[in-house]
């Protein structure tokens, strides 16, 4: 079985482990830089599938279609998109036409196997061979109606169903105002994204400060960045705009932005950002168990890292507490006192002996509330001796091309568990 490596899986995410660190499409593909993929790894921690006892089918709606004639494999390829979020590819021999016949029903023996599978997780790191399949394809009314059925080695079973005539449209332009904010800065480059529950407006620039109150045409804009996006899956790209950013008091400003987008539809939005605002600070004890973090007060969230001298020198603590909340936002914040111990919590981030700081920060709703703060510390051999079976397997951190990528097991994988090549 192989896996068609430039497809856009699952949400279209149009960067790879090196590129800037912009994000299209859905929000975790977000990448400014990379480093906690433990925390990744704790939250996918039930990834592998257990044969089912009693075979039973899954019945999953596709959201979303797309089709691609990828000339380098011979094949033309319909992704359908589950409402999980599981991408499911079958791909058909062809020379560059569509080879599907309407209301013919297809079996794996008709398609091209080493490049039928899904995407478990979305994250292109699973990839499951499909052991048999069905596919067929009708129309009705000029919609398109889908119906296919996939099995695999663990016995799970997928009864998909597309119909087009059920999918909610894109608007076709109009007035959106008080649009959710969120604003990302790097070096050189920044991106703004608006956006309610179905929409979002993503502004890419290679520019770090934008100007307050000037105009930004397409022409200032990073066009493989910038576009909107319409239930996670539609996208619909821009032909010209004039962007505005202007900037208020504490950190707050607001967007106003009018689009014209390729089918000559007109957009206009707006909405504004004011940051979350924390006057808690941080106090550090340690003992031989680990380190205690006292906040100023219990009522406010807060997060922590772990970073080699190395990584700090590079980033400082600021740097850190942006990147990983661009990760991971307020997801793994809590308030109050906690001692993180060597052995569970800290002992998974030692590559070696050394010094190692740990990091703290406010983790409000919307942004990093608080400067951060730090505490250093200094790990010896007898620390990178515990016998843990999560710290015997840990991952080993490298900077390569400017990103932080994690090799494990002789494997490289980025901070969304994709294996970089």
């Amino acid at each position: 079985m192989k896996k068609i490596f430039t497809l856009f899986l699952g949400a279209f995410i149009a960067l790879s482990a090196v590129a800037a660190p912009f994000q299209f499409g859905k929000k975790y593909a977000v990448q400014a830089p990379e480093f906690a993929t433990e925390r990744v790894d704790a939250k996918k921690a039930d990834v592998f599938k257990a044969p089912k006892a009693v075979k039973e089918v899954d019945s999953l709606n596709v959201v979303s279609l797309q089709e691609q004639y990828y000339a380098q494999y011979g094949v033309y390829v319909y992704i359908l998109i589950g409402e999980d979020g599981t991408p499911f590819f079958f791909s058909f021999p062809s020379t560059g036409a569509d080879p599907v016949v309407l209301g013919q029903t297809y079996s794996l023996s008709d398609m091209d196997a080493d490049y039928c599978y899904y995407d478990y997780g979305g994250y292109g790191v699973y990839i499951i061979p499909f052991t048999t399949a069905t596919f067929k394809k009708t129309m009705n009314d000029g919609l398109v109606l889908i119906e296919a059925y996939v099995s695999d080695q663990y016995e799970y079973e997928y009864q998909l169903t597309y119909d087009e005539a059920t999918i909610p449209q894109a608007p076709q332009g109009g007035t959106f105002s008080d649009l959710e904010v969120e604003g990302s800065t790097w070096t050189d480059s920044c991106q703004y994204i608006l956006s309610n529950d179905s929409l979002s407006f993503y502004f890419a620039f290679d520019i770090e400060n934008l100007v307050s109150g000037q105009a930004y045409t397409e022409s200032n804009m990073v066009a493989q960045y910038t576009g909107i996006v319409f239930n996670e899956y539609t996208i619909i790209n821009v032909s010209t705009l004039s962007f505005v950013k202007t900037d208020g008091e504490d950190g707050a400003y607001s967007i106003a932005a009018t689009i014209v987008d390729e089918n000559n539809n007109t957009w206009t939005v707006s909405g504004s950002f004011v940051p979350d605002v924390s006057d808690m600070t941080f106090a550090f004890s340690a003992d031989a168990n680990g380190i205690t973090v006292t906040p100023s007060n219990n009522d406010d969230a807060w997060d922590w890292f772990v970073a080699s001298e190395d990584l700090f020198a590079q980033y400082g603590a600021d740097g850190i507490a942006s990147a990983v909340y661009q990760q991971y936002g307020d997801y793994y914040a809590s308030s109050g006192a906690a001692t993180l111990t060597f052995a569970e919590d800290l002992a998974k981030y030692f590559d070696a002996a050394g010094n190692y700081y740990l990091v703290v920060w406010g983790a409000g709703e919307k942004n990093v509330s608080t400067a951060a703060a730090y505490y250093l510390f200094v790990v010896d051999e007898s620390m990178l001796a515990v016998e843990n079976a999560e710290v015997a397997a840990k991952a080993v951190k490298h900077i390569e091309n400017g990103v932080l990528v994690i090799e494990k097991n002789g494997v490289k994988y980025n901070a969304q568990g994709a294996i970089v090549k």
